[in-house]
């Protein structure tokens, strides 16, 4: 028995691991995040507020990349993919399993936030029967824009979003820039 009895699992192939990664940094970007808000909307406010739901997508964001970064480069978005694609900074053909490790993931995440939430949904919706064309209770996996914004404009804003996300992530993850350490990216 002089051998170490503890068992190693390595995954030898670069697209599994970097699908792996990417499922799992999504899956925990959507868990934090949309339990953030499922507390909040589901505690009529009185559990969560701005900053906490701030703070819940922020550890989400922090926890996603610390867990795949150094697989596959943390993208855990697929607007950071396509757009970091169209730059020249990421190859095209790595792009489908990204996606859909990055759309698993976030659908997995869903649907644990809606099963640990399942009383207080069922609770909140009885609570507050009344008919509405979009539940509040939507608003903890998914976002609508007001009725004021257009389609350009929506569009438009997440093109802006998106660009000045990837200006940072470009400008941070650049060797010639500011030296920033692996750790502190």
């Amino acid at each position: 028995m002089g051998q170490d009895s503890s068992y190693k699992c390595y995954i030898s192939s670069n697209i599994v691991r970097e699908f792996l990664a990417e499922y799992l940094g999504t899956f925990l970007l959507v868990v934090f995040g949309s339990a953030s808000v499922a507390q909040s909307v589901l505690s009529l406010h009185t559990a969560g507020d701005f900053f906490s739901l701030n703070l819940g997508w922020g550890i989400g964001v922090m926890l996603g990349i610390l867990v795949s970064g150094g697989v596959s480069g943390g993208h855990i978005n697929p607007a950071v993919t396509v757009a970091v694609a169209t730059v020249g900074k990421f190859p095209w053909w790595k792009v489908p399993h990204y996606l859909v490790a990055q759309y698993l993931g976030s659908f997995s995440a869903s649907c644990v936030v809606f099963c640990v939430y399942w009383d207080a949904l069922v609770w909140y919706e009885h609570d507050r029967g009344e008919f509405r064309s979009v539940p509040d209770t939507a608003q903890i996996f998914s976002t609508f824009p007001k009725p004021h914004l257009s389609y350009a404009g929506g569009i438009f804003d997440q093109f802006l979003g998106t660009a000045l996300l990837l200006i940072c992530v470009c400008a941070i993850t650049d060797s010639r820039n500011m030296k920033v350490s692996s750790a502190l990216i």
